[in-house]
């Protein structure tokens, strides 16, 4: 399916969504667009920011979930994003400012699974650099 379709799937799957957030900028600015990929070697470079709505719950957890992340944000109260204890220590490991790929132990793959699930956010602006 293409992406334009996966994301109008995706819009009808709860059929309750009433906003969107997004970040733009002018044409004017001096940044050509990049889009944030994770299957090349730029997510390396990418510096991850928290957003302040996001939580980590450490009480009552399931066997074998070390953590659960929560977008308070999120008008649906069930998106929630466990974490097994390696998943916990690398997002712990971040501070807004490190890239992605200065972080002990980190994977294309879970931090995809953070952006998707907005839990975090990334400045892509050292990946147009090179």
């Amino acid at each position: 399916m293409p992406e334009p379709e996966q994301f109008a799937a995706l819009e009808l799957f709860r059929g309750t969504m009433t906003r969107h957030n997004v970040i733009a900028y002018g044409n004017d600015s001096p940044l050509p667009t990049h889009p944030v990929r994770w299957d090349d070697e730029d997510w390396k470079s990418y510096v991850p920011i928290r957003p302040t709505t996001v939580t980590m719950v450490e009480d009552r957890l399931p066997p074998g979930v070390a953590a659960v992340l929560i977008n308070r944000a999120h008008t649906d109260r069930d998106l929630v994003f466990f974490l097994d204890a390696e998943a916990r220590r690398i997002v712990e490991q971040l501070d807004d400012e490190r890239p992605l790929g200065d972080l002990d132990g980190s994977s294309a793959q879970l931090f995809q699974r953070l952006w998707w699930h907005d839990l975090i956010m990334v400045d892509a602006a050292a990946a147009i650099s090179h």
